[in-house]
């Protein structure tokens, strides 16, 4: 079938569709580390490692349809992060944010070295969410299928947790933890538990977003990098702030996409950097982050 050319705006406005959808994968993440940092202060360098786990996870039980095979990636990340956070996080609290940095480095390499020992080194395939794989939309415009749903999951995501923070006793908890544990404790809070949850939903998240990826490319460790893209959104958006992570993901997402289509593949990375160190030297805080952050 033949297809005529498109005009530049629609190239244009393309790019920004998939940029966006792009990323608001990659604002799941990056809502996720500022789940952890908000309630612990740290950042999690395991993030990328806990995607790939999803994506693998799932695309091993791809003949079960999409959202089954999504469902059990979240339930098995999910648990793993949990755990992860029990056997290795709690018991450094009060010991600094050095020792706990170090130790999210550590949870990578243990989960990208489990991960290559139970599924190999090959790449697996997992079927998309929606059979369609491009929705078409007026004016030449096109979104894939997958990208539509993760913005949609990625917006819906953002939304609940925001209210999660401000009207749940849960999280007031994890507010109360994050500034003060002692005094969290003395009105009844269990800071290793409460820090448990906040890991639990960042390990969900990262399957969820895994799982998207796996089923738009394939499903092996080389999702891990996409992890660099999310820690970016995260310090555009504001690390403290649930909408700065989705919004600054999304920036990242179609400035790499119109860097890529107008500048080459190669220049996608190189353009996010280059918006990282831009704020990180006129606006640390990010958009819509708190102007000085100061944990215990």
């Amino acid at each position: 079938m033949s297809h005529t050319a498109r005009s530049p705006v629609s190239n244009f406005l393309n790019a920004v569709l998939s940029g966006i959808g792009f990323g608001s994968l990659y604002g799941l993440v990056a809502l996720g580390l500022v789940v952890i940092f908000k309630s612990t202060g740290i950042l999690n360098f395991s993030a990328g490692a806990l995607m790939a786990l999803g994506g693998l996870v799932a695309a091993s039980m791809t003949g079960n349809g999409f959202w089954i095979a999504a469902a059990f990636a979240v339930v098995v990340v999910t648990v793993v992060a949990g755990a992860s956070n029990v056997v290795v996080m709690n018991p450094l609290l009060g010991r600094g944010l050095f020792p706990g940095v170090m130790v999210t480095i550590g949870l990578a390499s243990i989960v990208e070295g489990i991960s290559a020992i139970k599924f190999g080194a090959r790449a697996l395939f997992l079927d998309p969410p929606v059979q369609n794989p491009a929705i078409d939309l007026p004016g030449e415009l096109t979104i894939s299928s997958t990208l539509l749903v993760s913005l949609v999951l990625a917006l819906s995501a953002t939304v609940v947790l925001s209210i999660g923070f401000q009207r749940t006793g849960v999280g007031l908890q994890l507010r109360a933890a994050a500034a003060r544990p002692e005094v969290a404790t003395m009105f009844g809070a269990n800071p290793a538990r409460i820090f448990t949850y906040a890991w639990a939903v960042a390990g969900a998240l990262a399957a969820i977003a895994g799982t998207l990826l796996a089923s738009l490319t394939v499903a092996d460790m080389s999702i891990a990098a996409f992890a660099v893209r999310a820690f970016a959104a995260m310090i555009v958006g504001g690390v403290d702030s649930l909408g700065g992570a989705m919004a600054g993901g999304i920036m990242i997402g179609v400035i790499e996409l119109l860097a890529g289509t107008y500048l080459g593949n190669d220049y996608r990375i190189p353009s996010t950097m280059i918006v990282l160190m831009a704020f990180l030297l006129l606006r640390p805080s990010g958009m819509f982050g708190t102007p000085e952050v100061v944990r215990p």
